[in-house]
């Protein structure tokens, strides 16, 4: 009888122990993601910012505020970016970021337009 009482006590500690432990762990805590998953977020937003040609106009015309909104509103909030548009020669034309991006899992995305044998080169570095 005297194991019996233990047994029940310890089963009830175990299924408290289960309950409790999840709302202990902070819920902020975000899952490790890898460095080609980012290349790829990187990526697919340039290939979309130019689905109709936009990334290409607004590149060609130096609208550069205008390519910083279009790159923003498709790159996920929690990504900090930073985009060096070059000309053929590797001279930067333009560059903006959004916040720092730190030295730990950096990825980057690299573009190449041709437009009227004009060739740029648009760089996306970013990290989470």
């Amino acid at each position: 009888m005297d194991k019996l009482g233990f047994s029940r006590i310890f089963e009830a500690l175990l299924a408290l122990m289960i309950i409790i432990t999840p709302l202990l762990i902070p819920r902020h805590f975000r899952a490790t993601r890898c460095v080609g998953e980012l290349r790829g977020i990187l990526f697919d937003a340039l290939v979309e910012a130019d689905e109709n040609g936009e990334l290409t106009r607004l590149i060609y015309s130096g609208e550069w505020r205008a390519l910083y909104e279009s790159i923003e509103r498709l790159l996920p909030s929690e990504i900090n970016f930073a985009v060096e548009v070059l000309d053929g020669n590797g001279r930067v034309i333009s560059s903006f970021s959004r916040g720092a991006i730190g030295d730990n899992d950096v990825a980057v995305a690299v573009y190449v337009l041709t437009f009227r044998g004009d060739v740029r080169i648009v760089l996306v570095k970013g990290s989470w």
